[in-house]
């Protein structure tokens, strides 16, 4: 019973994230954007209409055809998506390494794992928020850590973060880093939440490094 649970939250989570963007997206067009804007938001409607297809038929589970993803490139697709999310304002800095960095994995997967990565960092923070992405790696791993400018994690579920039904939100089921876990670990990495000593909460990702 707690398996179908788990797997019907799961479900119900991952088609909200896609959702509030299409809403969001949709309340652009209402209110007369035009031009660029306009076809920038159709584009990602129609994206996160096959997420919601892919997620709906067990996607995000299953086993997927692998390519090779150059992982810059690929957060900067991911936060590309939250110009229309939130009325906050939000800066993204990102730090890479001079090596283009790159692993073998599922592009949808990915883009849900980093998705649910920075929704998380974008709500942690307050009207004006800092989100810093570090990109790093050697031949065997690919390092991602997103630090938000938050207020932490609470110390009293720290540890238990990643655990399906383990929250710091009122509302969260606490499905979305234990989708990531899982997601990573297929590519042969890992996702840990910590607080950062500058303060604000750390995500990070590993991935297997792509065998060049």
């Amino acid at each position: 019973m707690r398996g179908e649970m788990e797997a019907a939250a799961t479900l119900a989570h991952e088609v909200k994230n896609p959702l509030a963007l299409i809403r969001a997206n949709v309340d652009l067009l209402k209110a007369g954007a035009n031009g660029e804007e306009s076809k920038k938001c159709i584009e990602l409607i129609y994206r996160e209409i096959d997420r919601i297809n892919n997620v709906v038929t067990g996607y995000v589970f299953s086993k997927e055809n692998s390519e090779i993803i150059f992982i810059e490139d690929l957060i900067c697709d991911v936060i590309d998506e939250y110009h229309v999310t939130d009325n906050k304002s939000v800066e993204f800095v990102i730090e890479a390494a001079d090596e283009e960095l790159c692993v073998r994995a599922s592009y949808s997967k990915l883009c849900i794992l980093f998705f649910n990565i920075y929704k998380n960092a974008v709500e942690a923070v307050e009207e004006k928020g800092v989100i810093i992405t570090e990109i790093e790696g050697n031949n065997e791993l690919v390092t991602v850590k997103v630090t938000d400018n938050g207020k932490g994690l609470d110390e009293d579920i720290a540890d238990a973060v990643g655990q399906p039904f383990v929250s710091g939100k009122e509302d969260g089921m606490g499905l979305g880093i234990a989708i990531c876990k899982r997601i990573a670990q297929e590519y042969g990495g890992d996702v840990r939440l910590e607080n950062a000593k500058e303060g604000g909460c750390r995500a990070v990702v590993t991935l297997a490094a792509c065998k060049k």
